[in-house]
């Protein structure tokens, strides 16, 4: 039978819940904090409207229909700590386990940018001013991150983005699921990249910001003159802004890194 058959997923779905339960129920030390951090991180984005539930399997299949989702575990994985001296745990959902990555063919791949970006941008510049026969002009450099990356970039199977964690504090098996990506989805490396690559298309071509990413991470290397409000080079980061609003997301203000000869 196919692994994601309406009949494999209800069996797959009632086996994960009871090892959800036996799992984090069994957990002691640092395995249970690492279990309640999982817990506390999933309220935290259910606030902020980034995972919507919690349900029960019944109600999921109300929604997408019967034996259709298929549940896979949250998991924490221990970051270090934030800025304030709290722990840091990245929520991880285990598509492997369910068989999920088994099903995400990627006929594609991506190619990240590294830090020789400023030096092209730098050899460009210097090229222009040299056949303008002009003095080399002041470059600055500076970075933005999108806020909530995965996320807020929707997909369309919300049905396979459906995730598990024990909720200490109502004795239960939670689920919930997101519209946007889960990490640890092979196919999210993709479709996600696709957003900040058309974001950086649209700067370039539309403002003239001498922009690209990586992931979720945009480096900006302008002119010192392109300045906003007697800034020094702000208007490249205050396009890029204002070209993620008109797309509906929105760049993280506390992450950004401003215009500086060093960043």
């Amino acid at each position: 039978a196919d692994v994601l058959s309406p009949a494999s997923n209800r069996a797959w779905n009632k086996s994960l819940q009871r090892s959800v339960q036996s799992l984090a129920t069994g957990a002691e030390g640092d395995d249970a904090a690492i279990v309640h951090e999982v817990e506390k991180l999933t309220r935290k984005e259910l606030s902020e409207k980034l995972v919507r539930g919690p349900f029960t399997l019944k109600q999921l299949e109300k929604r997408f229909g019967d034996g259709e989702c298929r549940v896979q575990r949250r998991f924490g994985v221990d970051q270090g700590t934030k800025d304030d001296g709290s722990r840091k745990v990245r929520g991880i959902d285990n598509a492997r386990a369910a068989s999920l990555i088994r099903r995400q063919w990627c006929h594609e791949t991506i190619v990240c940018i590294s830090i020789a970006f400023v030096a092209m941008v730098a050899r460009l510049f210097q090229f222009f001013c040299a056949r303008l026969d002009i003095q080399m002009l002041r470059l600055l450099l500076g970075l933005d991150d999108m806020r909530a990356a995965y996320r807020r970039v929707p997909t369309w199977q919300q049905w396979y983005t459906v995730f598990a964690i024990w909720s200490f504090t109502r004795s239960r098996v939670e689920l919930y699921y997101l519209d946007g990506h889960n990490f640890g989805h092979r196919s999210a490396v993709l479709n996600f990249n696709a957003f900040p690559h058309l974001v950086v298309a649209l700067c370039r071509v539309l403002l003239a910001v001498p922009v690209d990413h990586f992931f979720d991470d945009y480096l900006i290397v302008d002119l010192a003159l392109a300045s906003l409000s007697g800034t020094d080079g702000i208007s490249g980061q205050e396009g890029l802004a204002v070209i993620h609003e008109l797309l509906g997301q929105m760049v993280e203000p506390k992450k950004r890194k401003p215009m500086a000869g060093s960043n």
